[in-house]
């Protein structure tokens, strides 16, 4: 017996030969793309664990003097790798006023974008030689689009297991993400302008089925998201920005789910997202739940929901130090972030906020850790909480964290720190976990450096408890910079600079040897010059601050040293700090 649906398959398929190329591609391209980012984040993973093994099994290295010997041909590998992140990493183009991306970055966002465009217009030229045909493109770029959706979302979760494994910093991600997102909009207008160019008729005229209508809304309300999503209304108002982008992404993952609903995409492309973001708000709610549970337990005492409150103390019109406790289960890893949320001062119910935590755990005799912010004051939330500090009062506080994925400084000879401002914050912990007496002595660097520029001498008080606290073996070197109220000298003069400023008599930070201050702005680059020819081994600089701040530390170490590391010179790790600072 014949059977007539196989004949009526193969004389389909013999009255349009294109048919059976262009549904194999449109599933085949995006499984290659998949593997290929799948691919990348291995390849990244392994480098990360790598360099972090290298680094702890040579980490007891030490040299006794900085003098460089003559040129090595077994230093040539540290001098390659070091050339290569110096042009990679550490220069820049600007966008826009405030930002700049480096090379590594706009090389990397702009190989993404190509690739999505050489897979989906790879191969579509017709049987009939008709180049670029719709037939072929159209359903491609939406297959695409909608294959790397999991992967969009994977990149901008808080619980980011793309940042734990390669060791990426979460605003990296999140400009990766951006990425992704401005990219899949594009695909998704080649998909639709392919479709319309082919004429929406029958089962696809847009007045009359819903399927279509979902993606018109899908694609619209993804279009809203990118155009309000852009940096100055995210520095405008970060409220409003949570709030579009909320609204946005739920319609736009409904809407897709309707329009792609009965095809194998949605099983690959739309329920893996779902998966993935309810999977984040999931851990989310758990952190909250655990870390603030007297709060949350109904059978909890008034006086056990207090011992969670914060504190609210105003250091100066600017700053403001916010304190509480948690148990000791709440562990963190200096320089990392949480958000915050104070339901009787926050503008909306759900309003969180990203701020570096500003100390280490330590657990009392009572059993808690005390976690301390120090928030420069904006606009939003730390401007009412300006408003509402009052002395001996405290206030409800939800925590979830810890988040962000700060430098592990282990390995390395030589640390120096640079803060600006409020970027002690992120600072801060760093320096005391280097100098405290817990800090194994094998992972310790040789020698520590903090440089930190303030605008009110009076600040300069924050580093006094860490201070007195630091052993007299350690090679540390402290340098303040008060950049207002007085007149500006060189950085050079600092080593001789006098503490006698009427804000400084508090004893403790004058009493120290390695402390200096001096009043104006600080040259980094002489700074930095000075320190790259003390050391030896491997230096790590940090960064944390203004724009102004960054660009120049930045600019004081792209100058590639293949020489200088060939002769004995320390090797260069530069981490800017851009999450929670």
């Amino acid at each position: 017996m014949v059977n007539t649906s196989a004949l009526a398959l193969a004389a389909s398929v013999a009255a349009n030969p294109d048919k059976t190329l262009r549904v194999a591609r449109s599933w085949d391209y995006p499984k290659r793309f998949i593997w290929l980012i799948v691919g990348c984040i291995a390849l990244l993973s392994i480098v990360n664990f790598v360099s972090l093994a290298w680094r702890y099994f040579t980490r007891g290295r030490s040299y006794s003097s900085p003098a460089r010997h003559a040129v090595s041909i077994t230093r040539i590998p540290a001098a390659a790798v070091d050339t290569i992140q110096a042009l990679a990493f550490r220069w820049t183009i600007p966008v826009g006023t405030s930002f700049s991306i480096n090379f590594l970055e706009f090389g990397v966002c702009v190989s993404y974008v190509a690739a999505l465009l050489s897979w989906t217009f790879a191969n579509t030229t017709s049987v009939g030689g008709l180049k670029f045909d719709a037939h072929y493109y159209a359903n491609r770029a939406g297959t695409i689009a909608a294959s790397q959706l999991p992967i969009l979302a994977g990149l901008g979760m808080r619980n980011n297991i793309i940042a734990l494994v390669t060791g990426i910093s979460f605003d990296k991600l999140n400009l990766l993400h951006r990425t992704a997102a401005r990219a899949l909009c594009l695909l998704v207008w080649i998909h639709a302008g392919g479709r319309i160019s082919l004429g929406l008729t029958g089962d696809e005229m847009i007045a009359q089925n819903q399927w279509v209508q979902c993606g018109a809304l899908a694609i619209s309300s993804l279009t809203l998201l990118c155009l309000l999503s852009v940096r100055p209304i995210r520095n405008w108002s970060y409220e409003f920005f949570l709030i579009i982008h909320f609204i946005f992404v739920f319609i736009i993952l409904l809407a897709l789910y309707f329009h792609t609903r009965g095809r194998d995409i949605t099983y690959w492309g739309i329920w893996p997202t779902m998966v993935i973001w309810g999977t984040d708000r999931f851990i989310s709610l758990l952190r909250i739940s655990i870390f603030n549970f007297s709060y949350l337990n109904p059978f909890s005492s008034k006086q056990s929901k207090s011992v969670l409150d914060a504190s609210i103390e105003v250091l100066s019109p600017l700053f403001l130090r916010v304190s509480f406790k948690r148990p000791t289960y709440f562990q963190w890893r200096a320089g990392q972030s949480a958000f915050i949320y104070f339901p009787t001062i926050s503008a909306l119910p759900w309003e969180s906020h990203p701020f570096t935590i500003s100390s280490l755990p330590k657990a009392k005799a009572q059993g808690s850790n005390e976690v301390v912010f120090l928030l420069r004051v904006h606009r939003g939330i730390t401007a009412r909480l300006l408003k509402e500090a009052a002395a001996e009062k405290t206030y409800p506080v939800f925590i979830n964290g810890p988040y962000s994925n700060p430098p592990v400084l282990i390995g390395y000879n030589t640390v120096m720190l640079i803060a600006g401002g409020s970027g002690i914050s992120f600072v801060l912990p760093l320096f005391e976990y280097l100098t405290s007496t817990s800090q194994s002595s094998i992972g310790r660097p040789q020698r520590i450096f903090l440089v930190w520029a303030i605008r009110d001498a009076g600040h300069a008080q924050w580093l006094t408890p860490v201070i007195q606290n630091i052993s007299k073996d350690l090679s540390v070197s402290v340098k303040i910079f008060v950049t207002s109220g007085k007149t500006a000298v060189s950085a050079e003069s600092s080593a001789g600079a006098s503490l006698n400023d009427e804000k400084m008599d508090e004893p403790g930070l004058h009493d120290q040897p390695f402390v200096s201050v001096d009043h104006g702005r600080p040259n980094i680059t002489t700074l930095v010059e000075g320190e790259v020819e003390k050391s030896r081994g491997r230096m790590c600089i940090n960064v944390c601050g203004p724009t102004g701040l960054i660009e120049a530390t930045r600019e004081a170490v792209r100058r590639p040293r293949p020489m200088d590391i060939l002769r004995g010179g320390p090797t260069i790790t530069f981490h800017v700090e851009g999450f929670g600072g």
